[in-house]
């Protein structure tokens, strides 16, 4: 007799991370929490099996549950390790790691490099940090195939799908990707602002795009008055660089 198991139901940021997934995957899923993301991909058939990884005791104990009330065993490995050490090397073709800080994602990427022999596809969510992985990325030879943004209970989130590229292909896929370019206004959209607004976001320069970058002048702001009140020459300096990325942010997404 078949059991019927209840489906799960993911947040709308899980969701539009589960988009990216190719059907007939292989996945990790990298801090995975309560295994939700890879325990819906399972049930919706778009997953040969995935891997859920969990540094921490409490949600590696909530994803071995998850999985199990999923009745996934045979599918979903939950196991217990730090980074992409759970992993063996060509086990995955894709790579899932959501929910932390960019930096925080970069160190598990290079802890982690001989991992990703055999992995086509990384898909990342950082809550902050997003120029940390785009310069990974370019650094070690993943081009940065796609770009998503969006918004969730108040909370703005971007997803960054990278795949490998060979050296032949590399230097002609970045520049073209990373190219610098005038807007229609004049202004000169350089490599720097390219990788920390984003190539594919900037260009597409969505409302939620627009209210992601007024929230982060809304933080530099903040600093610049408490860097007001001192009077070290260190503290200029900084105010300076700050009030030239406002406005370099604001002309770069039309918010002039």
């Amino acid at each position: 007799m078949k059991e019927n198991y209840a489906s799960v139901k993911l947040s709308l940021r899980l969701r539009m991370i589960a988009e990216q997934v190719l059907i007939g995957s292989r996945i990790a899923d990298i801090g995975s929490d309560h295994a939700l993301l890879p325990v819906y991909l399972a049930q919706q058939g778009i997953i040969e099996g995935a891997i859920a990884g969990e540094l921490n005791d409490g949600p590696y104990q909530s994803a071995s549950k998850q999985v199990l009330q999923a009745g996934l065993q045979h599918k979903i490995s939950v196991r217990h390790g730090d980074g992409l050490s759970v992993l063996h090397a060509d086990e995955v073709d894709t790579i899932v790691i959501a929910g932390m800080g960019g930096s925080t994602m970069v160190h598990i990427l290079d802890e982690g490099l001989h991992q990703l022999t055999g992995v086509k596809r990384l898909i990342v969510q950082p809550n902050v940090g997003e120029l940390a992985l785009r310069e990974w990325f370019i650094r070690e030879n993943w081009f940065l195939q796609s770009e998503h943004i969006l918004e969730e209970e108040g909370l703005i989130y971007e997803i960054l799908v990278a795949v490998p590229v060979n050296s032949e292909e590399r230097v002609c896929k970045q520049a073209n990707l990373y190219h610098p370019y005038d807007l229609e206004s004049g202004f000169h959209v350089d490599l720097e602002l390219l990788k920390l607004m984003g190539p594919y976001l900037i260009r597409e320069s969505s409302n939620i795009f627009k209210d992601k970058w007024l929230q982060e002048i809304g933080k530099r702001e903040w600093i610049i008055n408490h860097l007001s009140k001192s009077e070290q020459p260190e503290s200029l300096e900084k105010r300076i660089v700050l009030e030239n990325e406002i406005e370099q942010i604001k002309r770069a997404s039309n918010l002039n």
